[in-house]
Parts: structure tokens; C-alpha cells; sequence
């Protein structure tokens, strides 16, 4: 008998060993695939996440499967761009901790969802783009790798090496791609500056071929695309803008819709002129007309991004109407207070907007438009007036929210642009007291305005442009 419970002592002891080890072993198997993610160069914020899934990778995933539908359907259900921080974080975190676990299509629905929240995690974003594979993108199809690119795209998060491996592996599916797809696709590598020839030539291709399945909205995002990028294709931004001309294509564009095919045509025109009595001009007039209905039925002021694609394309194109400037000028006006951070970008957006405006104001009265009365000084003294209340507030803000030295030189050359029409516009306010604050020392020196006013001759260009409205030296 004391034999007997001596052996089953034993026993007992060495399963409870073995059972230990199986425990040990499931723990290996779990954190280990999270644990081999990280590289020797990973920074400390990674590396402590890694360790905290480590502590708790016993526990079972909050979302599982359904991660990409859970983060799809809360992401449709949010509404005024509200959004419980903790269940996204909780959400981020799992997929970074388990992403070998998910599924193409989780992922990709799950960046769709932060990018539509316009939720920016940095650190999964560049863990996600350094682990995916040419060999794992093997596994995604055509939707999910339009998604994957679009997401990346929207949050502004720049990856050539994974837009490299997603161009090579949409050459073999894109022939599966949805129209819808095949804009999302174009539109992403030109928003992120990722040009690939090869695709773009593919993109072109597929896109003449169906060409009669492409919705209105998709003709610009891929009109825009092309010309965003300078991707050489005279016969799909032909058979592009003969779409638009259609019958009642334009009247399905929203005003973002409008500004990106404004952009386009002052893009295209100069590189393929045959095509402006016969293509551009007769789309930018419906483009114009839709613009003011649009801006009409919204009952508040547009954009004033969209306010200067418009005028500049009306600029470039000599397409100039008194009553469209005076439109335009009107739907002009400084924004509300808000943090400077934002309200920068949009002070320049108007900036640009009354600078086309004026300086169409000038093109036109050298042309003749509108007879005497062309010259529409009340229209122009209002620009004057709010292009120096946004330089003022510009200097005023300067050192606050414009930190970085590549965002001073992005500001730099953006008013430089202007540097000679603004001295004829706003004479020394601008030479002697705003110029030296907004533009860099590099930037050329201009000639004090008050040695000369400088005016446009009857029969000439506007001040400080050329044929193409590009800025000229003085």
C-alpha cells in the first residue's frame, strides 16, 4: 500500500509538470509572432507595448474575428466626428498586438474605419506598413489593396515601400478592380506623391476599357489623379472630359467634385491645347454654373480652396466673366476664431482665393470685358482688403503655429508666387512691413513700390502673370 501511494505521488507530480510546460508552451506560441515583430531599432513606446501584450497575451482578444466589421459598423454609426478614444484605442491595440492573426480584410476595414474618423496612429500605421509582405499581399485582393491605399492616403501617412509593393501586386488584379477601386487606387498615389508608371499606364488602360461604368464622381477623382501627378495620357483625359460634357454628368458633382475637375483642365490645358475650344472651355462653363448652384442651394459661403480652383482655371483659360467674379468675390470672407494650428491653412486657402480673384479683375479689364466698368474697383478694393487682414494675421500667428522650417518654406514659396502683384496690389504695406516677416532672407528682393505704382497697360497680361497665370519676376 505505501509503495502504491509513493507511485501515484509520483504521477501526480510529473503531470503537474507536464501540464506546466504545455502552459508554457501555449504562452510561447501566442507572444511569439508578437514578439518577433519588433525590430532591434523599434522605439521604446513600441517596444512597451510589446511587453504589456506580452504580460496579457493569456487573455482572449476583445474583438476577434469580427475586428473589421466591429470597427466598420462604429465607424458608420459616429456621427459629428465624435468617437469613444478608449474603445479606438482599445481597437488600435489589438490590432497591432495580433496583427499576424487578422485577415486582409481586417485590416483593411479597420483603416478604413480610422481614416474615416480621421483617427491617426502613427505607430501602427508604420508597424502595419513594415510588416505586410509581398509574399502576405499575395492574399489581399483588389478591394482590400485599393482600401489599404486609399486609408494610408486619406490620414496623410506616406509609405513609399508599401505603395511600392502594392503597385507591383495590383498589376495582376486590377482586371478584377471595381471602378470605384481603380479611382480610390489613382487618387491615393497622387495624393501621397507615389508615382508608378507602370501602374498609372495599366490604371489608363482599364479605365478607357470601362469607361462607360465609371460614375461622374469617379471620371474626376481619376481626371484629377492623372493630372496631379503629370502621368502622360492624352487619350483617357479626351475620352474623360467627353464624359463630363455629357448631358447631365456635371449636375452629379458635389463642389469638391467641381474644384478637383477645375484643377484638372488648368492642369491638362497647357499640354494639350487642341483640346481647349473643343473639350475644356465648354466643361468649364458647366463646371462654373454648377459651382454657383451648388453654392446657392448650400445657402453658406464655399470653400475657399474650391473658390480658387475655379478662378484660377477661369484665369488660365481667359475665360473671364464679370458676373462670376463678383460671385465669387462675394462668397469670400475670413473665418471664425478657432485654433491657429487649423485656421492657418485656411487664411492662405483665402489668400489665394482673392489673389486669383484680383488678378482676374486685371486680366479682364486689359481685355476689354465688361467695357469701362471692367475694371470692378469695389470687387477689388475687397480683395485688397482681405488679402491684407490674412497677411497680417499670417505675421501675427507666425511664430505660434508655423513651426517646422519645411512648413515656412511650403508658406514661403506660396507667397512668393504673389510677390510682384502684391506690390502693385497693397504697395509698401507689403514690401517694406509684411514681406520681410512672411518670406525667407533666399526669397529676391523687390523694388519698394512706392518708387513707381506699378500698373497694367491696356492690351497686357495682368500684373505678375503670364499666359498661364503662373507668377512672374519682377
Amino acid at each position: 500500500k505505501a509503495q502504491g501511494l509513493k507511485f501515484g505521488s509520483r504521477c501526480v507530480r510529473q503531470i503537474s509538470l507536464l501540464a506546466m510546460a504545455a502552459r508554457v508552451v501555449v504562452l510561447a506560441l501566442r507572444v511569439g509572432p508578437t514578439l518577433a515583430q519588433a525590430s532591434p531599432s523599434a522605439p521604446a513606446a513600441s517596444l512597451r507595448r510589446l511587453a504589456t501584450a506580452a504580460r496579457k497575451s493569456g487573455s482572449r482578444p476583445k474583438f476577434g474575428p469580427a475586428l473589421g466589421a466591429i470597427a466598420s459598423k462604429a465607424a458608420r454609426e459616429t456621427g459629428d466626428g465624435r468617437h469613444d478614444p478608449v474603445f479606438w484605442a482599445e481597437l488600435c491595440k489589438e490590432l497591432y498586438t495580433r496583427l499576424r492573426e487578422q485577415s486582409p480584410q481586417n485590416i483593411t476595414l479597420t483603416l478604413s474605419a480610422l481614416a474615416r474618423l480621421r483617427i491617426r496612429d502613427d505607430e501602427l500605421l508604420d508597424h502595419i506598413a513594415s510588416s505586410l509582405s509581398e509574399s502576405w499581399l499575395r492574399n489581399f485582393n483588389a478591394q482590400d489593396i485599393s482600401l489599404l491605399c486609399g486609408s494610408y492616403a486619406k490620414l496623410a501617412h506616406t509609405s513609399p515601400r508599401l505603395f511600392q509593393l502594392c503597385a507591383s501586386e495590383l498589376l495582376w488584379k486590377l482586371p478584377d478592380a471595381e471602378p470605384q477601386e481603380l479611382a480610390l487606387v489613382a487618387g491615393a498615389c497622387a495624393k501621397v506623391r507615389v508615382y508608378d508608371a507602370t501602374l498609372f499606364r495599366h490604371l489608363a488602360a482599364l479605365c478607357t476599357r470601362r469607361l462607360d461604368e465609371f460614375g461622374a464622381r469617379h471620371v474626376v477623382n481619376v481626371l484629377h489623379a492623372f493630372a496631379s501627378v503629370d502621368a502622360p495620357a492624352p487619350d483617357l483625359v479626351r475620352m474623360l472630359t467627353s464624359r463630363l460634357n455629357s448631358e447631365g454628368v456635371v449636375g452629379e458633382l458635389e463642389d469638391v467634385g467641381v474644384a478637383q475637375a477645375c484643377f484638372a483642365i488648368s492642369r491638362e490645358a497647357p499640354r494639350q491645347p487642341d483640346l481647349l475650344d473643343e473639350a475644356f472651355r465648354p466643361l468649364l462653363n458647366k463646371l462654373a454654373r454648377r459651382f454657383i448652384v451648388i453654392a446657392r442651394e448650400a445657402g453658406r459661403p464655399s470653400e475657399a480652396r474650391h473658390i480658387a480652383a475655379l478662378a484660377r482655371v477661369c484665369l488660365d483659360l481667359g475665360a473671364l466673366s464679370r458676373p462670376l467674379i463678383q460671385f465669387l468675390s462675394a462668397q469670400l470672407s475670413l473665418p471664425k476664431e478657432g485654433a491657429a494650428a487649423g485656421r492657418r491653412p485656411v487664411l492662405l486657402d483665402i489668400f489665394e482665393a482673392a489673389a486669383t480673384l484680383r488678378a482676374s479683375i486685371d486680366a479682364a479689364a486689359s481685355a476689354g470685358v465688361g467695357g469701362s466698368v471692367g475694371h470692378l474697383p469695389k470687387e477689388a478694393a475687397a480683395l485688397e482688403e482681405t488679402m491684407r487682414s490674412v497677411l497680417v494675421e499670417l505675421v501675427a500667428s507666425a511664430a505660434s503655429a508655423t513651426s517646422s522650417l519645411s512648413a515656412r518654406d511650403a508658406e514661403s514659396r506660396r507667397l512668393l508666387a504673389w510677390d510682384f502683384a502684391l506690390g502693385a496690389w497693397l504697395g509698401d504695406g507689403w514690401t517694406l512691413k509684411l514681406r520681410p516677416k512672411l518670406i525667407r532672407s533666399s526669397a529676391p528682393k523687390l523694388p519698394h513700390a512706392s518708387a513707381g505704382r506699378l500698373s497694367a497697360a491696356p492690351g497686357q497680361k495682368p500684373l505678375g502673370r503670364d499666359s498661364a497665370g503662373r507668377s512672374t519676376p519682377p
